[in-house]
């Protein structure tokens, strides 16, 4: 619809309407300005009204279906409308809407077409650089990654594909993020193309060796993949999954190097000493020694009685000059008794090395009964041999006497036996040995890395030794301690793996816990752990507050920004944060404030709620002059220059919407003083020069000197209202003043030198009323007033 220059409405075919993408898109809607006379509710010559409908979709081929159906009359606002005057109408002829029956489809998107998601732009640990641009404005830095989003409901500029981002994207080998944030330009530049084509090509050989990595590590071949995968870090920098990739296989490895063949210990009971050791005859009797005992008794072998020596025969003797057959007689007794005791006195010995043998393999074994009786009777039987062999018996008898008053035997016929150094009652011995394997497991869960099972398992050493008295103090120490680091640690590894992964709620979660059990540590390790918890757990706390900020700034919640981000500045102060880190977070927090403001006054402009758009947009002006010295300068002029003119266009709305009320009721002075506020305000403004501006002062200045005319008119009607009577009787000599009532006074015409009214009156002497008509001219000239007449 349109609205004709004698006040008549009536359908329109063309409409031209401008959309300008302003800085911060997509997240403030474009600026929409009608270019052709449009006659609806919710369109004024410097804007259009969206309402909320950018909160509800943000694309642009959306935007143009829903501009579409407001002109098709579908959609239009019935109070705080733009234009007040196109709402009542609209109101009053509601049967001929919507003008035309389209079918504007399902969306505004074909069903064929893929969907693309507008990428929202995020805070990175690129945004805590020092040099990253504050606004983002126009011309965003390399490393910015934020993007201003305050959309201005007035004309923009078009924006042309900037390379730098994406040339910047390319540098840090982000080709995943340069593809993602390229696919929302529809008409790439062939630049831009070709940065694409690179980033694929790369993107298919890391992908490549990433299936490598992959197919090495599932064969086991841990070290390959480790190196296929980080090949790929130095080739695209945001590959997904990459870093927790590597972290496993780097777990992997760590565990492979860890792992060393357990140690045992020797729960044996010692070997008899050397010196304990039975002598072993040689061949002429004589005791051969330590060392041939010793072997002996090492091969476990006894020792057999030797040939008896034909001791009784002389080797020089001379012929018995007995008879021969009493001589034969007599050697033959004397033989058969050296004989016998030979043999019997050889075989005691014998006897005595086997019972001595058995005697120190029942001590070895720890068969003490056994052992005892054993070397009683080897006692016993070297006791009986008489005669030969006394100094090897005598060695025999001082070993088997070494053992019989042994420590080892003594104890271990008391009931006790020797244990890792000390001796230990024999019924606790398979407890003993049990705690030791015990033991030997937790050993090997702690130096693993294994926290939880190692706790548990120090937990049930601990419960089966203390109070026991047969573990040492300072053993049942020091599994106290590793309990306490083993439990410190349950926590404190899980949360590094999360600061690995930047999953700062876990890591702050696990870091806290870990905080409580650091109480319970040694001193040493308490000191050791207690600063380096301290500072991980505030640097945790800044990122995740850094993260929450992030979050609330892509997702333009700006309040929930600037809280988190004030927050991580009173955590930051904490720790030694660089301090572009922490410059970084207070441009953060300006930006935030900038932006809310703009979104203040943008869902002020949309509500129609001028003076509260006008005091938004002026605060968001206030910061960004604050923060000139942040930006660059012609970015930060550029954007000043954009909120002046929606604050002057916000005014200028406002006047003329307070214009028609005024005019409506009649107020003819107070519209004229707000005629001259809206020059005022033009005149002010470094925008005056603009053909848009120009034009609405010169209407401006034209409707007022009209309104100054129809002041002036109705001053003189005024004049004539009030003395109607008078000049009624000074021009009819008949007529009384009691008598006339019911004045109308009309302006007629205007000449060259004279301002014509009609006057008219009721006059009423008691007959018939007559109705009493006289023209009464203004002189322009000289100020006074005349009948007037046509001849």
């Amino acid at each position: 619809m349109s609205k004709k220059n004698g006040g008549q409405i009536v359908e329109s075919i063309d409409h031209v309407v401008e959309l300008a993408i302003p800085f911060g898109f997509p997240h403030f809607p474009p600026s929409c300005k009608p270019k052709s006379d449009i006659f609806h509710p919710d369109f004024d010559p410097a804007a259009i009204c969206l309402g909320d409908f950018w909160e509800q979709t943000r694309a642009l081929p959306d935007l143009i279906v829903h501009i579409g159906k407001m002109i098709n009359g579908e959609i239009y606002s019935t109070t705080n409308a733009f234009n007040e005057e196109a709402a009542e109408w609209y109101l009053d002829n509601a049967v001929k809407f919507p003008l035309a029956h389209i079918s504007w489809g399902n969306g505004s998107r074909s069903s064929s077409a893929p969907h693309r998601r507008h990428e929202v732009d995020t805070l990175d640990d690129s945004d805590l650089a020092p040099e990253f641009d504050f606004l983002a404005l126009e011309e965003g830095k390399d490393d910015e990654d934020i993007t201003l989003n305050t959309s201005f409901p007035e004309v923009g500029i078009t924006p042309k594909i900037d390379l730098q981002p994406f040339t910047q994207l390319q540098r840090q080998k982000k080709y995943y993020t340069l593809l993602n944030t390229a696919a929302d330009i529809k008409t790439p530049s062939h630049e831009l193309t070709t940065l694409c084509e690179r980033a694929r090509e790369e993107i298919e050989r890391v992908e490549k060796l990433h299936r490598d990595g992959k197919k090495f590590e599932n064969k086991g071949e841990a070290q390959i993949a480790l190196e296929k995968y980080q090949q790929i870090t130095s080739t695209v920098a945001d590959f997904p999954t990459i870093d927790s990739d590597i972290h496993r296989v780097k777990q992997t490895l760590a565990l492979l190097d860890d792992i060393s063949p357990g140690k045992t210990l020797d729960f044996s009971a010692p070997q008899p000493a050397d010196k304990s050791s039975p002598p072993v005859k040689n061949g002429n009797g004589a005791a051969s020694g330590k060392k041939g005992a010793s072997k002996a008794a090492n091969k476990g072998a006894t020792v057999k009685p030797p040939t008896p020596h034909d001791l009784f025969l002389p080797k020089d003797h001379k012929k018995s000059r007995l008879p021969l057959f009493l001589l034969l007689g007599l050697m033959t007794l004397v033989i058969a008794a050296g004989g016998y005791l030979w043999y019997s006195f050889t075989n005691k010995l014998s006897s005595a090395e086997i019972a001595y043998a058995a005697c120190s393999t029942a001590i070895a074994n720890n068969q003490f009964k056994e052992a005892k009786n054993s070397c009683d009777k080897a006692l016993r039987l070297v006791g009986e041999v008489r005669f030969i062999h006394q100094d090897f018996a005598r060695q025999l008898e001082k070993f088997i006497q070494e053992i019989l008053t042994s420590e080892k035997l003594t104890k271990g016929l008391a009931g006790y036996i020797l244990l890792d150094g000390k001796y230990v009652p024999i019924n606790e011995t398979k407890a003993l040995l049990s705690i030791k394997q015990q033991l030997s497991e937790a050993e090997s869960l702690f130096k693993a890395s294994k926290w939880q099972p190692a706790l548990q398992q120090y937990d049930t050493l601990l419960a089966q030794i203390e109070g026991k008295g047969y573990v040492e103090p300072s053993i049942i120490e020091g599994l106290h301690r590793k309990r306490q680091i083993a439990k410190f640690r349950m926590f404190y590894d899980p949360a590094q793996m999360a600061i690995q992964k930047k999953e700062w709620e876990t890591a702050i979660e696990k870091l806290l816990q870990a905080q409580k059990v650091l109480v319970d540590l040694p001193e040493s390790d308490r000191e050791q752990y207690s600063v380096e918890l301290q500072n991980e757990l505030q640097k945790s706390q800044f990122a995740n507050l850094k993260e929450q900020g992030d979050l609330s700034f892509t997702g333009t919640d700006w309040l929930s920004a600037i809280e988190s981000y004030n927050l991580a500045l009173a955590s930051g102060r904490k720790t030694a944060l660089p301090p572009e880190s922490i410059d970084a977070i207070k441009n953060n927090i300006k930006r935030a404030e900038l932006y809310n403001s703009i979104n203040k006054g943008n869902k002020s402009f949309a509500a129609a709620s001028w003076d509260e758009a006008i005091k938004a947009y002026s605060t968001a002006r206030s910061l960004l002059i604050g923060t000139k010295a942040m930006a660059k300068e012609v970015d930060t002029d550029v954007n000043i220059q954009k909120l002046d003119r929606i604050i002057l266009q916000a005014k200028i709305i406002r006047d003329r919407q307070i214009l028609e009320t005024q005019l409506k009721d009649n107020a003819l002075a107070k519209a004229r003083r707000t005629y001259q506020q809206i020059l005022t305000n033009i005149a002010k403004s470094s925008l005056k020069g603009e053909e848009e501006f120009s034009n609405t002062s010169a209407e401006t200045s034209k409707a007022m000197q009209a309104l100054d005319k129809k002041i002036f008119l109705q001053s003189k009607e005024a004049y004539l209202q009030n003395n109607y009577q008078t000049l009624f009787v000074a021009n009819y000599p008949n007529a009384t003043a009691e008598n006339l009532s019911n004045p109308v006074i009309t302006f007629t015409k205007e000449t060259a030198f004279k301002l014509v009214f009609k006057m008219q009156c009721t006059e009423n002497d008691g007959g018939r009323p007559l109705n009493m008509v006289m023209f009464y001219s203004y002189d322009k000239n000289t100020g006074r007033w005349s009948f007037y007449s046509e001849k």
